[in-house]
């Protein structure tokens, strides 16, 4: 049986655009019918989850201050773990069940010694996350039965911080997409050039490069959609850094249409909408949903040499230097003036992104739990309706 442990405190909802929850339901969703994964969740999240796999809730810990977290976070680094968020895993893992387990613990570190003897535990790394001296990064990682990465990328970089001993159990298992959920569309007979980026509007993910590059290209019909807002919440307050992009925005030549965060089951109308996607970050990216859902979508797409954006992409989108407005001016230049060739690098795409269905991945895993000899996706059991 596979058991997912994601942040204490987060929903496994389609409300959320959390990428983690998304990976987790992508995994689980293939097998749902025959062999089911269990999620672990606080009580208090979203009650409207997905569906793909059997919910089981714990009570929470009492809330961490700011300042816990900081010597939470301190204290990781010095190798002595995080005694304050070890007491919020401790209520999720008395909640499983005397069968053995894999448990996923998706970027947990420092906890795998608190599971009981059943379990196997797996750390499922979306970010890096073993930080501190080589002493500290070592002790966060004592228990583990291996390490799962979302790219190759990322699978490089966490050899270097984990013991000797550890390095071939640590394998990337690159993020999926929902190919049936995302699909190409007829963009021809369509006046103008539509831009769109989607994603979380900081300046991590470069926003502001899209708008200085369009304010210079001089494209003739040019219309900009950014999707997203800084964190998850569809009223959320807008950020300083968002207001100075509208501000920004508003004296351009061209339309900039800004949307706030859009739950996932809407995102594919806006990459229907599109000619181009361009994925600006300055960031190491280790692998962006985004990417996938555009490869999918048949759109041309724009990344930039990013953590494992390049791995994502292959010759299916156009890689740019990080931080360059100009190299996107000269790329959008181009595409603006190929409607040929922006058709073509679309269908690359889509063919692409079949390499990374969701049916794939899940594929994936159980070969990789195989390997090491653990357990994979079992029968599910009855779960409350409330979970």
């Amino acid at each position: 049986m596979i058991a997912h442990v994601p942040t204490p405190g987060d929903h496994f909802s389609p409300l959320t655009g959390s990428a983690v929850m998304t990976v987790i339901d992508g995994l689980a969703r293939p097998t749902a019918e025959s062999a089911r994964h269990q999620v672990l969740v606080a009580e208090g999240t979203y009650a409207e989850r997905y569906s793909s796999a059997d919910v089981i809730s714990y009570p929470p810990a009492p809330p961490r201050s700011r300042s816990v977290r900081l010597v939470d976070t301190a204290l990781a680094r010095m190798g002595a773990g995080r005694p304050f968020a070890s007491r919020e895993y401790r209520a999720a893992f008395k909640v499983l069940s005397d069968a053995p387990h894999t448990v996923l613990l998706h970027n947990a570190p420092n906890v795998a010694t608190l599971l009981p003897a059943q379990s196997a535990p797996v750390l499922y790394a979306h970010n890096e996350i073993l930080h501190g001296a080589p002493w500290a990064a070592h002790s966060s990682v004592r228990g583990l039965e291996g390490i799962i990465t979302v790219s190759e990328w990322l699978a490089e970089r966490t050899r270097l911080r984990v013991p000797r001993s550890m390095r071939s159990r640590v394998v990337s298992l690159v993020n999926g997409v929902d190919t049936d959920s995302f699909v190409p569309v007829d963009r021809t007979d369509r006046d103008g050039l539509r831009i769109l980026y989607v994603g979380r509007v900081v300046p991590e993910k470069g926003p502001d490069v899209l708008l200085d590059a369009v304010e210079r290209a001089g494209i003739h019909g040019l219309t900009v959609r950014i999707v997203g807002s800084e964190g998850f919440a569809i009223d959320g307050p807008l950020s300083s850094y968002e207001r100075a992009l509208r501000r920004r925005a508003s004296t351009l030549s061209c339309g900039v249409e800004f949307v706030p965060f859009t739950p996932r089951a809407e995102l594919p109308a806006h990459y229907e909408w599109a000619d181009v996607v361009t994925l600006p970050s300055r960031w190491e990216e280790p692998c962006g949903l985004t990417l996938l859902e555009s490869l999918a979508s048949g759109v041309a797409t724009v990344v930039t040499e990013s953590g494992g954006m390049p791995e994502v992409a292959g010759d299916a989108a156009i890689v740019i230097r990080r931080n360059d407005p100009g190299a996107l001016i000269d790329v959008l230049r181009q595409l603006a003036d190929a409607p040929t060739a922006r058709s073509d690098l679309g269908r690359r795409a889509r063919e692409r992104s079949k390499e990374f269905s969701w049916a794939g991945r899940a594929e994936r895993l159980d070969e990789i739990l195989k390997e090491w000899g653990l357990p994979t996706a079992g029968p599910g059991r009855e779960v409350p309706a409330n979970g």
